[in-house]
């Protein structure tokens, strides 16, 4: 399956103390709701504000120093937010006020927390360009291996749009260029490196692995017998040519119905149990470099490349010391951004508006347990 920003998101979102778009919820399940009539409606229904709370739009909510956050600036990302929300909600399951106050609360929390990040940003006279948020995204999706024109279908799957994620990356921006000018003491030394490589050996222990690349002719479950013969045959052709030597990878681009396809099939290492046992056992006791005959499973016709076996044993500190250096640093960061962001808001004067601080004071109250129905 294609990789997703979501898991980029979430980091980014334990950041930035914001949940990004509900985007806990990754099932397929979920997501086959979010296609039907009646989500669509629930989600609607979810975006509104009710007619017997009238509310001012133009009502502060929060002052932090001189910004004012109002009413309509968080009513727009709240119903954003539980409209997706209500999409991957299951049948019979509605947004209710509890809820509804949680969305709210973490939303004027997070605007407090962009606030202050803008207001220090200023101050210090960092801007961050359009050209920069881009480089974002961009970085991102070549991690993530999507295509950029791919992002936007990926992330609707989340309630997002192209604006939502640029204004994310550009949190993501703003936070990192105030990180780099405030903390002075960032760089992970090399013995920190080596430290945490000796000290976690857990981390770096690998099972006996094989990589290995392959091309999948897909059959359905309730293929047709003149379907199953069609891919049979066009496997066989393929077969034929990769036997004669032509290039396995492009080959596989061109025709595999798997989406390793876009990596020439490369599936990368795996362990045993990772597969399914068919194509295990024709992996696992091919030779370094062996092409296999046509492999069936249920998913359909294979034809694998054995790339390299890899006995078990612990990986070594040069293969994964820039890993180290990263997670180090990213901890590092992290640390300092969580005492950072606290002195930011204990030296703000921020002023709720005596609604907002009803809201919240309900909120903190112990909520009573759920009678199971009887």
């Amino acid at each position: 399956m294609m990789r997703t920003l979501t898991g980029v998101l979430l980091s980014l979102s334990l950041v930035l103390g914001a949940t990004v778009f509900a985007a806990e919820t990754e099932t397929k399940k979920a997501a086959k709701n979010d296609e039907t009539p009646a989500a669509e409606v629930k989600a609607e229904k979810a975006a509104e504000v009710k007619a017997d709370k009238a509310v001012d739009p133009e009502a502060m909510v929060v002052k932090i120093n001189d910004t004012v956050i109002k009413e309509k600036d968080v009513a727009v990302e709240v119903n954003k937010r539980l409209a997706a929300q209500a999409k991957r909600m299951p049948p019979g399951m509605e947004i209710n006020d509890m809820m509804r106050n949680q969305v709210r609360q973490m939303v004027v929390d997070m605007k407090v927390q962009q606030a202050l990040v803008e207001q220090k940003l200023a101050a210090k006279k960092i801007k961050v360009t359009d050209e920069e948020v881009t480089k974002e995204i961009e970085k991102i999706a070549e991690q993530q291996k999507i295509k950029m024109e791919d992002i936007p279908a990926e992330i609707e799957k989340f309630g997002m749009t192209m604006d939502d994620l640029k204004q994310q990356m550009r949190m993501k921006a703003e936070v990192d260029k105030l990180i780099a000018a405030e903390m002075k003491d960032g760089q992970v030394k090399d013995e920190e490196v080596q430290a945490f490589y000796d000290d976690n050996p857990q981390y770096f222990e690998q099972a006996e692995r094989v990589q290995a690349s392959h091309i999948l002719v897909k059959v359905d479950e309730n293929a047709t017998d003149e379907q199953k013969a069609a891919a049979k045959a066009k496997i066989e052709d393929l077969l034929k040519k990769v036997k004669a030597g032509e290039d396995f990878a492009e080959l596989a681009k061109a025709n595999s119905d798997c989406p390793s396809a876009k990596d020439g099939g490369d599936l990368g290492p795996f362990s045993r149990g990772q597969m399914v046992p068919a194509f295990e056992s024709a992996a696992y006791s091919m030779k370094d470099g062996e092409i296999s005959d046509v492999v069936e499973t249920q998913f359909g016709y294979h034809i694998i490349k054995k790339v390299k076996h890899l006995e078990a044993g612990k990986t070594p500190f040069d293969e994964v010391k820039d890993k180290i250096t990263q997670h180090l640093t990213q901890q590092k960061q992290s640390q300092f951004w969580e005492t950072y962001s606290k002195q930011m808001k204990d030296e703000a004067k921020i002023e709720y508006s005596e609604a907002e601080k009803k809201l919240r004071e309900e909120s903190a109250r112990p909520q009573m347990p759920m009678m199971p129905p009887q």
